[in-house]
């Protein structure tokens, strides 16, 4: 189970197409998702967006909890923040505890690159803000100030070709290819959307709705069980 979850949380933290720029967000003030495995429910992906002109603040907050015979085996907590200008993201701040493990990442636009700083593997408190733990392992690298990241709502991540993993801070290379319109149970109902297939150091499935809101995600983990995302609003 815990090595299931460890591919959701891969996955998870790690879109012909409409901008996502704050003054055209195709979302309201929050959005929500249930964390399936194999139909079961293990958790909660959730999301809310705060516009002050064209500057838009994403807040992201992940929890997963694996049972196995009624006991906990694992549990993740990741709790994100981006802050974007326009089209382009400004700040990146994530902390992530996955059963234990400390993870940090913190990046901010400067003189036209992304600089992140990301610390890894510890087991003591990671901070949220801008400040490095004493005496923490950091690695600083620099990417281009159009990458995007890997947490799913924007639907202009469909163009890229590498993309920006929130929970360590490196880059994988993605093929992301537009399939079909389908169907797409959500809590409240049915409702079209395209899928998108996400090929290579990212495998995962993708659905879009017309309005360019992100409605469904769905993998395959290790352990060959569907983790699907459904929505809740």
């Amino acid at each position: 189970m815990s090595r299931s979850l460890l591919a959701l949380v891969a996955s998870a933290t790690l879109a012909g197409t409409a901008s996502a720029a704050a003054n055209d967000l195709p979302y309201g003030e929050r959005l929500a998702f249930s964390a399936l495995r194999n139909g079961q429910e293990v958790g909660r992906h959730e999301l809310s967006f705060k516009r002050e002109g064209d500057r838009l603040t994403v807040s992201v907050a992940i929890d997963l909890i694996g049972r196995l015979l009624g006991i906990v085996v694992y549990r993740y907590s990741h709790r994100g923040q981006e802050i974007w200008q326009g089209d382009r993201i400004e700040t990146l701040r994530t902390a992530t505890d996955a059963n234990g493990r400390k993870l940090a990442v913190r990046g901010r636009l400067e003189a036209e690159r992304f600089v992140v700083e990301r610390e890894t593997g510890s087991n003591d408190q990671v901070s949220q803000q801008d400040q490095v733990r004493p005496g923490a392992a950091v690695e600083r690298e620099a990417f281009p100030s159009d990458i995007f990241p890997s947490s799913h709502w924007n639907i202009r991540q469909v163009e890229a070709r590498r993309l920006l993993n929130t929970q360590y801070g490196t880059l994988s290379t993605v093929r992301i290819e537009r399939k079909s319109i389908e169907r797409v149970r959500t809590r409240s109902g049915e409702i079209e959307a395209t899928r998108y297939a996400y090929t290579g150091e990212v495998e995962k499935e993708q659905w879009f709705d017309a309005r360019g809101r992100w409605v469904k995600t769905r993998f395959k983990a290790s352990d060959g069980s569907t983790i699907e995302y459904l929505l809740q609003d």
